[in-house]
């Protein structure tokens, strides 16, 4: 270590406005996809890359979900990635979007790695692929709090704590249907996604069937196959790119003592 200490936060102390997104990838999304959950992660690396006009050589961090079975030497060795001096995982599922993306800015704007890429790849689409269908496992750790009372899926338990939500907080279905409508109204923006092209209104969502009561069948994300990745560099660097490209603010991500 040199010794010297250089401030990696912005005027408030953290690290705001200190990287930039300058590249994002994605895959065709589907259900039964032929490709394997890496071919999928590589191809989604290589389209943000090349998004934000960079070589791959020039990625020197990874950050990624836990629960895939990928590991992230094998995207360094397949996509050409340079010499990786940062990596990380985030668990959980689809609560750390904002977990990998934070880490990836975060190491970053503490010189950890100059172009990190954050990305996650999944094939889910196969009703055998979940884990509530394995039923033929026994339930052990936490899971045996829960599962043989009835929360067999995630919406079972998020349910549950959007109810305590609701009481503490006085939130209603019309909050919610906030929530999926914008969703929504993002799909309809995008030619790749799933929901393209195929609006929803307040009512539609209103009148929609149960999945897990308060939750109904817009609450739910969509089980497909497919990958996504980000590329981060810091705010300097991505004056390069063609593009005024959206800065990194801080991120957390947490799990309240409500949901434990």
């Amino acid at each position: 270590m040199s010794g010297r200490r250089e401030s990696a936060g912005g005027s408030d102390g953290t690290i705001r406005d200190r990287t930039a997104v300058v590249g994002i990838g994605q895959t065709a999304f589907g259900k039964g996809l032929e490709d394997s959950e890496l071919s999928l992660a590589c191809q989604a690396v290589s389209s943000a890359v090349d998004d934000a006009g960079l070589d791959a050589s020039d990625v020197d961090g990874l950050v990624m979900y836990s629960m895939e079975d990928g590991r992230e030497v094998d995207i360094a060795r397949n996509v050409g990635l340079g010499d990786i001096t940062y990596f990380g995982q985030v668990g959980y599922g689809g609560g750390a979007g904002c977990g990998v993306v934070g880490q990836a800015a975060a190491a970053v704007a503490t010189r950890q790695c100059e172009v990190a890429v954050a990305w996650r790849a999944r094939k889910r689409a196969s009703k055998t692929s979940r884990p509530w269908a394995k039923t033929g496992r026994g339930v052990t750790g936490h899971w045996q709090w829960s599962r043989p009372f009835g929360l067999l899926r995630p919406v079972d338990e998020i349910a549950m704590i959007t109810r305590r939500y609701m009481h503490e907080y006085g939130a209603t279905r019309e909050h919610l249907a906030n929530v999926a409508l914008a969703f929504r109204t993002h799909a309809n923006r995008n030619p790749r996604a799933t929901m393209y092209g195929r609006t929803l209104s307040r009512d539609e969502y209103l009148d929609a069937r149960w999945i897990s009561e308060p939750l109904c069948l817009f609450d739910n994300c969509l089980e497909t196959d497919g990958a996504l990745a980000v590329v981060i560099t810091s705010a300097e660097r991505a004056v390069i790119c063609d593009i005024r490209p959206p800065t990194c603010t801080p991120t957390r991500s947490p799990f309240p003592r409500s949901t434990r």
